[in-house]
């Protein structure tokens, strides 16, 4: 059984509102399809306004609407219904066809896209459309009523749901509930064998909760004991919800189970852990799997302090900064992995609500669970800040000598004023390039430095000697292998009762640092120098750009131009001494100024938004030139100012080129709408008369309306097309002249293909010259002809064995208009000449080999 038979056997009517400004349109089209289908009512509308109101009234299964229509046009009327009625369906019906219309409607939620043509095949088509939109509408509304009860109760509870019928005593069970009870095939039982399901001390709960809810009409919830067929026995929470028919009376209930045995067997065990938990001394917490706390001892929150109701609840950020709180998530994962520890203590540092940072050791662990259901983690924390701080200051209290023996290249020295001795660490000894068996006092010291850097040791070391200066030298070294080192020395005093008793000090080798100061101070100037010839190279470009270019800076909102290129100078006819300095909305019109500055194109491109738009500037004889217009923030300045780069290209010439196109595009939409519309009216009613009567004259009729419709074809495609090419790919010339032939009318013609290139054109309007071709062929050569289609050394050849072109009309057969045959349009050669200078390509017409005509192209580029 096909679809439109089982849809028609449904008896269900289909009501269709046509909106169509031409009336005889649209009483043409609801004749055709209430002879297509019987089921078919159609009301026709004038205007869209006129179609919204009957929407309002009574409700179609399908709207039918034409694109051009004044006022309201057909996209602006689906717009309106879709914003009312978004599932009701919508054909747009039309006689104005394009891709452009054709997305638009797509993306506006067109049910379905179909052109008007010359014959009434097309009603049948419209017919079968309208058919399956409403069949498609209906057939989901159904789905939805059929999945109410599975989306109401099933997604809400582990247990399932169920639905009790009142008149029957009978209750529909989904399949969660079925497998809770252990009866997986029945789907439906009586009333009391359910209730025999839960437990006997509630059963009579059950039936009385049952009769409260029919006859209150509210939603009931209870916690009721089920029993399986195994004598497993759960706790239950149901959510009962009556279902009120429009009379007010309740027919049926409904209800979800959510089992909740796990979690009351949790909550007990919980409690006992808490009354052990909270006789321990440590601080105790525990953490879900989101990370959150859910409980935490009396020492917790003393340790804290933080009352317990803050803490529930929250995050360990509330008592850690971010390193530690990613400190106890990486030791969490290190418990989760396949060979993780059972517990991990480590130390982290708590910040209380109130007073100092606490130090603690956290031994943490993770909650006890089954697979991959992970349920959180406990731990204990206990306070070690005291030994934490009795440890640093032992630290600190380390002899100076141990601690710098242990600092990469710092050796630590001591001078005793009383003694007259030395002490020096092993590192000291090894930046001078001796052993601690060899003997370092002062003055020898002195003598390992740089004779012009002696002067100024010597006297920092006496000034600290005897003034208890303290000093901070880099000096040049040099050690016993006559190796030149850099090192830096420090020297401090020690004084006891205002005397200087010893002196301490460190030395550094700080060679590799100098060498990489140096290094900094080489690339620092090479990048100088570098910096220099950048911005001479950015200054020419700037100022040779083939574009006009401007830099602004932001004066209290309002940008300020602080530089331009002598292009948009010379453009706009200014002196630049005019310019700089200037406001930038001097040179916008009003709507461009608009743009920038209460629209907040500005604004927007200082926020680091890449700025993309058209915008209009006033020369200085007030003339208007259109730009395109593309702005990026600057680089802050050192003193914070703001700014922007902006680039215009001036694209007045393709404005006036796309204004030129739109005046084509009306004259096409005219053509379109107000020709085509006549004429298929016009066949509609011959076709209807033919049937009433028998006249040659119909016949000629019908002809010159099929020649009126070709004719308006050709000129829509000399309109349309225009003289350039958008797109050129690789293109098999053998397989576009079969495709183009089996396209055509060609009746009793033949075509030989022997064209082996690839060359590259755009496909679509290459299959249109081949057809043009073709045509052109049959209609002048006659039933028998043979089409030929070859190459040629630059191009391809289309030749015909009719009876060829005189060279004295070779002229004028593509002027728009031409033909020598009873139906042609004269527009067919006109077309193929507009292909072909489209793709920069020549044409001409010679002899055929084998008598007829034959067109050569050449000119062409091939595919390698």
């Amino acid at each position: 059984m096909s679809e439109t038979t089982a849809l028609t056997e449904t008896g269900e009517v289909i009501q269709v509102l046509h909106v169509d400004d031409q009336s005889d349109v649209a009483d043409l089209t609801a004749t055709f399809l209430e002879r297509a289908d019987d089921r078919f009512t159609v009301e026709t509308a004038s205007s869209a306004d006129c179609g919204l109101e009957r929407i309002d009234e009574r409700r179609p299964d399908c709207i039918v609407s034409d694109y051009n229509m004044p006022g309201m046009n057909g996209l602006e009327f689906l717009e309106a219904v879709r914003e009312r009625y978004p599932d009701l369906p919508f054909i747009l019906f039309t006689g104005k066809g394009s891709e452009t219309i054709a997305s638009e409607a797509i993306s506006a939620g067109v049910t379905d896209y179909l052109q008007k043509g010359s014959g009434t095949e097309r009603y049948d088509l419209l017919a079968n459309r309208i058919r399956n939109a409403v069949r498609t509408r209906r057939e989901a509304r159904r789905a939805d009523r059929q999945q109410q009860l599975m989306r109401l109760t099933e997604f809400v509870g582990d247990t399932g749901g169920w639905e009790l019928d009142r008149g029957s005593d009978t209750v529909l069970l989904t399949a969660g509930a079925r497998r809770a009870i252990g009866r997986p095939d029945r789907a439906e039982i009586p009333l009391e064998e359910a209730i025999a399901l839960f437990h006997p001390d509630d059963r009579e709960d059950v039936r009385q909760t049952l009769t409260e809810a029919f006859e209150a009409g509210e939603e009931l919830e209870r916690r009721w004991r089920l029993q399986s067929r195994d004598g497993d026995e759960r706790l239950i929470d149901m959510t009962i919800t009556p279902v009120v028919e429009s009379g007010g009376t309740v027919t049926k209930l409904r209800g979800a189970g959510h089992d909740v045995t796990d979690r009351e067997e949790r909550r007990r065990e919980l409690e006992t852990y808490e009354t052990i938990i909270e006789a321990l001394t440590d601080a105790v917490y525990v953490l879900d799997e989101e990370g959150r706390f859910t409980y935490v001892n009396d020492e917790f929150v003393e340790l804290v302090g933080y009352d317990r109701e803050t803490i529930l609840g929250s995050t360990p950020s509330l008592i850690k900064d971010a390193d530690a709180v990613e400190q106890g998530e990486n030791q969490l994962r290190r418990l989760l992995s396949s060979d993780g520890p059972e517990t991990i203590p480590f130390e982290v540092t708590l910040q209380p609500r109130e007073g100092d940072p606490i130090v603690c050791t956290d031994h943490m662990g993770v909650l006890p669970y089954e697979g991959d259901q992970f349920d959180g983690s406990v731990g204990t924390l206990r306070d070690v800040t005291a030994a934490r701080e009795r440890e640093r200051t032992l630290e600190r209290q380390n002899d100076l000598f141990t601690k710098a023996q242990d600092i990469a290249d710092v050796g630590a020295w001591g001078y005793d004023v009383q003694t007259d001795e030395a002490f020096l660490t092993d590192k000291a000894y090894a930046i001078h390039g001796l052993s601690p068996a060899d003997e370092l006092t002062p003055e020898r010291s002195l003598g390992f430095y740089h004779p012009e850097d002696r002067p100024a040791i010597r006297d920092a070391f006496d000034r600290a000697v005897e003034g208890g200066e303290s000093y901070d030298l880099e000096l040049r070294l040099i050690d016993t292998a006559d190796t030149r080192r850099w090192v830096r020395t420090r020297g401090d005093a020690e004084l006891e009762d205002g005397n200087v008793v010893r002196v301490r000090g460190t030395v550094q080798d700080i060679t590799e640092h100098k060498r990489r100061e140096r290094a900094l101070e080489d690339r620092t100037e090479k990048l100088d120098t570098l910096t220099t010839e950048l911005e001479e190279q950015y200054r020419h470009l700037f100022e040779e750009a083939p574009l006009m270019a401007v830099v602004t800076r932001a004066q209290e909102g309002n940008p300020v131009i602080e530089d331009c290129n002598d292009l948009f100078v010379d453009t706009l006819g200014y002196e630049k001494s005019e310019l700089v300095g200037a406001q930038l909305e001097r040179v916008y019109t009003a709507e461009s100024q608009r743009k920038l500055l209460d629209e907040g194109g500005y604004e927007r491109a200082l926020r680091d938004e890449f700025v993309h738009e058209n915008r209009a500037l006033v020369t200085a004889d007030g003339e208007t030139v259109e730009t395109l217009f593309r702005a990026v923030p600057r680089k802050r300045t050192p003193e914070g100012s703001r700014g922007t780069l902006a680039f215009y290209v001036n694209i007045s010439e393709r404005k006036r080129l796309e204004r030129e196109r739109d005046r084509l595009e009306e004259f096409t939409s005219i053509v379109s709408h107000d020709l085509r519309n006549p004429l298929t009216v016009a066949g509609g009613h011959i076709e209807l008369a033919g049937e009433e009567c028998d006249s040659d004259h119909l016949a000629r009729v019908a002809d010159a309306i099929d020649r009126s419709q070709a004719l308006i074809d050709d000129l829509l495609t000399l309109a349309r097309e225009g003289k350039d090419v958008t797109g050129s790919d690789p293109v098999q010339l053998t397989d576009v002249a079969k495709r183009s032939w089996e396209t055509v009318d060609t009746e009793h013609a033949t075509l030989e293909v022997n064209a082996t290139q690839v060359i590259r054109a755009g496909r679509s309007r290459l299959q249109q010259l081949f057809e043009n071709l073709y045509r052109n062929a049959v209609e002048h050569g006659g039933d028998g002809v043979t089409v030929h289609v070859g190459d040629l050394d630059g191009g391809f050849y289309v030749a015909d064995t009719g009876s060829g072109i005189p060279e004295s009309d070779r002229d004028e057969i593509f002027e728009a208009g031409y033909s020598t045959a009873d139906h042609g349009t004269g527009f067919g050669l006109r077309i193929v000449e507009q292909i072909v200078e489209a793709h920069g390509w020549d044409i001409r017409v010679v002899d055929g080999e084998r008598r007829g005509a034959r067109f050569e192209i050449t000119g062409v580029e091939t595919a390698h």
